[in-house]
């Protein structure tokens, strides 16, 4: 009976080592997925990292290209401008000119011309010109492609 005891005492810490030896190897599978399983992870976020990248990049360069458009059609406010300027300028010494041709009795029209000039300067509509001086859309138009020429 003793050695039934003890060839069942054997047995036993044989089939609990064989059992610990699955443990571990099952808990070193499961590491081994939970391993697999991060890496992927971190595979794809360094992917979404790539295309954000990708993207600002393409977004920087749109900006770029929309910065140099803004300077360019700025640069050529500045020219249209300019130009306002010297047409304007060049109205100032045509209605000087009127002023010294012209008789007393057309005093009132050098002033009516100059009126629309300086309202002209001001970015005034014609509809506008005309209601503040109480003439016709036509008067305005004729006496401003006057002052043009």
């Amino acid at each position: 009976m003793l050695y039934f005891l003890l060839f069942l005492g054997i047995l036993l810490i044989l089939y609990g080592k064989r059992s610990i030896k699955r443990k571990e190897e099952v808990s070193g599978e499961a590491f081994q997925e939970i391993l697999l399983e991060e890496q992927g992870k971190d595979r794809k976020a360094l992917l979404i990292n790539y295309e954000l990248k990708t993207q600002l990049l393409t977004i920087q360069d749109h900006l770029e290209w929309l910065v140099s458009k803004i300077e360019h059609l700025e640069e050529e406010i500045k020219e249209i401008k300019q130009e306002k300027r010297r047409i304007m300028e060049g109205n100032e010494k045509t209605i000087e000119k009127v002023f010294h041709k012209k008789s007393k009795s057309n005093d009132e029209q050098a002033q009516v011309m100059e009126k629309i000039l300086k309202l002209t300067k001001e970015d005034k509509s014609i509809e506008e010109i005309a209601s503040i001086l109480h003439i016709g859309k036509g008067e305005v138009l004729f006496i401003q492609n006057l002052l043009r020429k």
